[in-house]
């Protein structure tokens, strides 16, 4: 009963991203003895923190409003002219091809966080899962180059 309990300040979510990334995280983990489910999680924190940190700075914020004012005229001006696009020309669809180049992973993540990623995919006009392998990629590239750093340092060190 009491993990029930733990579990309601968590979501689980489905998340899409690519093999290759997956592969790197899986070879992080087997390696240096995490959980994937953990690594997973902790570097997508890592990367949000890192990417919502450099709003610090005046010129990145003004940045991201002109991303998402760009964003609001493109849904303005989609809906438009939409209606008539979707008359004068049918859809084609193309057959599914039957390589997948990503997977869908379980996220378990806290409701705090997932409010956050959440309202930040809404703003920038992307998807939740498309903001965790953003994330991911962003974690895992600062956790592998600060960990390089730091076994550069101590090689150095040992001389």
């Amino acid at each position: 009963m009491a993990s029930e309990a733990a579990f309601t300040h968590y979501q689980r979510w489905s998340i899409r991203i690519p093999r290759s990334l997956l592969a790197h995280v899986k070879t992080v983990a087997f390696k240096e003895g995490w959980e994937l489910s953990d690594l997973v999680r902790t570097l997508t924190v890592l990367g949000a923190s890192g990417s919502w940190l450099k709003f610090q700075k005046q010129e990145n914020l003004d940045h991201f409003r002109k991303l998402v004012q760009v964003a609001q005229m493109a849904d303005m001006l989609n809906a438009a002219v939409s209606h008539k696009l979707l008359a004068a020309y049918p859809i084609i669809r193309q057959p599914p091809f039957t390589g997948r180049t990503s997977v869908v992973v379980t996220l378990i993540i806290p409701v705090g966080l997932a409010r956050l990623v959440e309202v930040y995919a809404a703003t920038t006009k992307i998807s939740r899962s498309n903001a965790c392998e953003r994330f991911l990629t962003v974690g895992l590239t600062a956790y592998l180059t600060s960990e390089n750093a730091l076994l550069h340092a101590i090689q150095q060190a040992r001389g």
